[in-house]
Formats: C-alpha cells, structure tokens, sequence
C-alpha cells in the first residue's frame, strides 16, 4: 500500500508541461531581454489600430500550462453588430494562435471552434481611465462580458 502511495505521488509530480523546455535558462542576457520588449513596446505603440483591435501581447502561465493574449478593442469595434465584433475577435485569435504554433510546436491542433487548451484571450476597452474586459477568448469560444 506504501508503495501505491508513493508511486502515485511520484507520478503526480512527474507531470510537465509539453513547454517545460522553454521554461529553461537560456545564455540571454538581462540586458538582451529588457532590450527586445523594448523595441516590441515601441512596435506595438506606433502600430495602428486594425479593425479596431491593437497588437495583441502573448504571455505564457505556468499555472494553466498555457498562453494567454491580451489586446486592447476600441469603442467603435465593440458598437458594431454582434457577429461582425465576433468575427473581428476571432481573427485576432487566429493570428495570434497561428504566430505562437510557428513558434512552438507543441502547441495543440486546432480547429476553427473547436477545444483549445493551450491559449486564451482577454479583450479590454478603455473605459475612463481603467481598462475593462469586454470580451474572452476560451476554449475556442469568443464570450463577450
């Protein structure tokens, strides 16, 4: 019964992540690093919006073994009629979805729709002087708050 016991913590704790290899140190130095999300940060602000929608940012969370992606949605998307806000959302999803599969390969298959493990999408609008969520891209749904 001991070993049963042991052999199923073990077991538990022997589960990873299929990204755990990116979780590694690499030789990058801090100043390398500080450097690229400087220049993303300066891309991303002189970006324009397209179909009212900025750049999104790609994060990973080690707590879910996933990625999430945040994009700020402009006043004037979200006025739109429900399908055409939906489709513009899901698009951004897609290209998200499509930069970070040629990145990591490991990232699951997905299909239009379909259960989507690895990634998540959170949609903010300004509102005042706070950002609201207004929409959430999980499990291959777009959900609007």
């Amino acid at each position: 019964m001991l070993l049963l016991a042991i052999g199923v913590l073990i077991g538990q704790q022997m589960q990873r992540s299929k990204f755990d290899k990116y979780l590694k140190p690499t030789a990058a130095t801090e100043m390398r690093l500080s450097l690229l999300e400087a220049n993303l940060d300066v891309i991303r602000g002189a970006s324009a919006w397209n179909d009212g929608l900025r750049l999104p940012e790609i994060y990973y969370v080690p707590a879910c073994s996933c990625f999430w992606a945040s994009t700020v949605v402009s006043a004037g998307l979200m006025n739109e009629p429900l399908d055409k806000a939906r489709s513009v959302l899901m698009d951004n999803v897609i290209t998200a979805r499509v930069a970070l599969k040629s990145t990591f390969p490991e990232l699951s298959e997905w299909h239009y729709g379909g259960h989507d493990p690895d990634f998540r999408m959170r949609f903010r609008q300004l509102k005042g002087s706070n950002y609201e969520v207004v929409a959430e891209y999980e499990d291959g749904k777009i959900v609007f708050k």
